[in-house]
């Protein structure tokens, strides 16, 4: 595991440090909100999803699961909800690339 340490000192970029904390849950919560299309398109005008309103990622992190919150904690990081957000968006961005469990 990367820790929050690694990650501020340079060790990984962004990508590769949140996506250690996604899960098929958090994939399940964007197939709940989202059609691939949806996502692609947002990507498209936006590689930060800055177009999908920053409340719709606030609201879709609040599913986040108990195991992607235990591994932010065990990597030192918080559960704050810019955080988990982040791994949201991460989760985005994998499926997508194509890379959705």
């Amino acid at each position: 595991m990367i820790t929050r340490t690694e990650y501020m000192n340079g060790k990984c970029d962004f990508r590769t440090y949140y996506s250690q904390f996604v899960t098929t849950h958090e994939f399940s919560i964007l197939k709940s909100r989202f059609t691939i299309e949806e996502l692609s398109d947002a990507y498209m005008r936006d590689e930060h999803f800055n177009t999908i309103p920053l409340r719709t990622w606030d609201l879709l992190s609040f599913s986040i699961s108990n195991a992607s919150k235990q591994l932010l904690r065990d990597a030192g990081d918080s559960c704050a909800p810019a955080f988990l957000v982040c791994v949201m968006k991460t989760a985005a961005k994998l499926w997508v690339d194509g890379f959705m469990a």
